[in-house]
């Protein structure tokens, strides 16, 4: 299972990730704080601690069942999930690691969504290990859209997704279902969307 950890290298490359959006789903990043603050660098560093802390004692196991539920394999052992100073948690897969706020207030939901993004990518975006399709639209809202399952799978998650999804999410879960079967709900998200 992965370990939790910061790194200035991490952090600068989600920053400039970010800034390259305008938005991120209808939120404006153009506003938001910029890297830098010494700060900020020693809160994520103290945040490193209580992450582990609640991940490794109280998720870990709860976490491999549910990924094997969902993607039918186990999360890669080589994966990391780093802290960063910023507001978003996102996925660096040419990285492989996964990178949660330092603001989190539902660290577990954060992990898992994140960490269920990746997995998304890895199942239904891969040529191979090291080449990644360019996503399109519609992946990238249904990399989104099936994290709604991860309120069916992993307990105590409370993943609601953005409000714009909301719609789509309910189909997503109305297949899941049927027979949690993660293949069945991407061919209905296909055709749901445009």
């Amino acid at each position: 299972m992965f370990e939790i950890k910061f790194s200035r290298i991490i952090d600068k490359e989600y920053w400039n990730r970010i800034k390259k959006y305008d938005f991120i789903f209808g939120n404006n990043v153009n506003n938001i704080k910029k890297y830098g603050k010494e700060r900020d660098l020693i809160i994520a560093k103290n945040k490193v601690k209580e992450f582990n802390t609640i991940w490794k004692y109280y998720y870990t196991d709860i976490f491999n069942e549910g990924i094997q539920m969902i993607y039918k394999s186990s999360f890669p052992d080589n994966i990391i999930c780093y802290v960063n100073t910023g507001d978003y948690s996102i996925e660096m897969f040419d990285k492989n690691c996964i990178v949660v706020s330092m603001n989190s207030e539902d660290i577990i939901t954060d992990i898992v969504h994140t960490a269920c993004n990746f997995m998304f990518k890895k199942k239904f975006c891969m040529i191979s290990e090291k080449e990644v399709r360019v996503f399109d639209k519609r992946m990238e809202i249904m990399k989104e859209v099936v994290t709604a399952i991860n309120n069916k799978v992993f307990f105590g998650v409370k993943d609601n997704g953005v409000k714009q999804h909301n719609e789509i999410r309910e189909i997503a879960l109305k297949e899941w279902k049927k027979n949690n079967n993660i293949i069945d709900v991407i061919g209905i998200l296909i055709k749901s969307i445009k």
